[in-house]
């Protein structure tokens, strides 16, 4: 199920590091889309009827009816040699990011897309692939493709009300006027079994995004204000592939100036951003999300300071990144005070800012 891709919508992500991978041909000509991917899908499904999940990052959303549905479908495969398999070396973006590779054939038997590149490129740990054989033949025994279609009306409202949440385009004209970085694709997928963990990767010729979708019981009228609001879970994704880029030409640098972990988070971010470079893209994807809604909301500092608050909360008591609020301030600072610099200029800035801040922490 495909749709023009108009927005995103996620909590929480893990994004690789910032060199760009090879594509498959096959995905660089799509248009930008959002959808509940088959394939993707099927890998999710049995990563929700995986018993580890449960006892490790709890990535799956299974207060739903969707989830009741799909537990009843697949209650006599609970054992399934795929689950043994998979083991303890379980995990998500490993195996649901590898699967989207894989397309099914007209025969129901999946094949890898020409060209596809593993995850982060490590084929070791691409758990799709190296499970491929018990991943089949789960799929077959359990008629998985016949569960898929039955439910394309509910992944389609899915779709369509993550899509009409906010406006992607104004994102992506907003941040291009920002960064001299060439604007390329962005392929979405979701799923009803999405919860708050969610992940990017850049590639040469599109950037993927994994991301819970907005609810269509949850659904309601939102005016501008809370419309900007569900923008930071989107646009904190979307500007890794502007970021990202800029950092990584710096490198050696951003090593210096967030040399001292200590200083820059708490051992819950340390477990997912564990680079100097990895921490500073998101303490910056985030304040360029507040440079927008600045933008946006104008003379309306109430509204903003309310945002500015929630996202900051959101930073150091939710992910760890203590040194935020700090950090945002500054990066505001310069954005107001320098209107005709470029964002991608004001980066740069921030990475001198964070050697001096650290100096003077330590």
């Amino acid at each position: 199920m495909k749709y023009a891709l108009i927005a995103l919508l996620f909590l929480f992500h893990w994004t690789n590091p910032n060199d760009f991978q090879p594509l498959s041909e096959e995905y660089c000509f799509e248009e930008q889309v959002i959808e509940v991917n088959e394939t993707v899908e099927l890998a999710l499904i049995i990563a929700a009827l995986s018993e580890l999940d449960r006892s490790t990052n709890n990535s799956i959303n299974r207060d739903t009816d969707y989830y009741a549905e799909l537990e009843e479908y697949f209650k006599d495969f609970r054992n399934h040699p795929v689950f043994e398999r998979l083991g303890s070396e379980f995990n998500l973006p490993r195996l649901a990011g590898n699967a989207a590779n894989y397309r099914f054939d007209e025969e129901g038997k999946l094949y890898l897309l020409k060209g596809s590149q593993d995850l982060w490129k490590d084929s070791a740990k691409n758990y799709f692939a190296n499970n491929l054989n018990e991943i089949q033949d789960f799929a077959d025994k359990t008629e998985y493709q016949k569960f898929y279609r039955s439910k394309q009306d509910l992944y389609a409202s899915y779709v369509q009300n993550t899509a009409e949440a906010v406006d992607e385009r104004d994102m992506l004209d907003w941040l291009s006027a920002q960064f001299d970085i060439e604007v390329r694709p962005v392929k979405v997928f979701i799923s009803p079994l999405m919860s708050g963990f969610h992940w990017t990767t850049l590639y040469s010729k599109q950037q993927r995004i994994w991301i819970n979708p907005l609810d269509p019981s949850k659904m309601k009228d939102l005016n501008e204000f809370e419309k900007l609001r569900y923008a930071r879970v989107i646009f904190t994704e979307l500007d890794h592939g502007y970021v990202n880029p800029v950092s990584s030409k710096h490198v050696k640098q951003i090593e210096v100036a967030m040399s001292d972990p200590e200083i820059w988070g708490n051992t819950r971010d340390a477990e997912y951003y564990f680079s100097p470079e990895l921490k500073f893209n998101e303490y910056m994807t985030w304040s360029v999300y507040l440079l927008y809604v600045k933008d946006k909301l104008r003379d309306r500092q109430e509204e903003f300071n309310r945002i500015f608050q929630e996202t900051s909360q959101s930073m150091t008591r939710g992910r760890g990144f203590i040194r935020f609020e700090a950090f945002a301030e500054k990066t505001l600072e310069l954005y107001i005070s320098k209107p005709s610099k470029k964002v991608q200029e004001i980066q740069m800035e921030m990475i001198l800012w964070c050697t001096e801040y650290q100096a003077s922490k330590e």
